[in-house]
């Protein structure tokens, strides 16, 4: 192998990896049963993780994901109140943008002490002039 390691890990990665056909319906079976959002986390995070699975899904099958099928698994993921407001005459896109203008809307903003000016007065007393009389 003359000490190459990425070649070693490509290898290794094409030899380990199940049959595109196989992968590619184990990918898809894993999209279709991906699990309802969980509201109390950012969902940004969570459309990313599921836009990931699209994009391994498109990679390993050659074709890209349809809309109407990315839609309703995006739709399928999302419960509560939110579920009620979405309008599913939309496109993907329009879909994804809603529910992330809600999860911006309903973002809890976190007052940090440790940034509060009288928090730093005990830190910033150490910078102050000392005189060397």
């Amino acid at each position: 192998m003359n000490s190459n390691g990425y070649e070693a890990l490509r290898l290794l990665m094409l030899q380990c990896q199940p049959s595109s056909r196989n992968r590619s319906l184990g990918i898809l079976n894993a999209l279709m049963a991906w699990g309802t959002f969980d509201m109390k986390v950012s969902l940004l995070a969570q459309i990313t993780r599921l836009e990931d699975g699209f994009k391994e899904y498109d990679k390993i099958f050659q074709q890209p994901t349809g809309e109407e099928m990315m839609f309703a698994i995006l739709i399928r993921c999302v419960t509560g109140q939110l579920r009620m407001h979405l309008m599913e005459d939309s496109s993907y896109e329009a879909l994804r943008e809603m529910i992330l203008q809600f999860d911006r809307a309903n973002m809890l903003w976190l007052w940090v002490p440790a940034l509060h000016p009288r928090a730093l007065m005990p830190a910033m007393a150490q910078f102050q002039w000392r005189s060397t009389a």
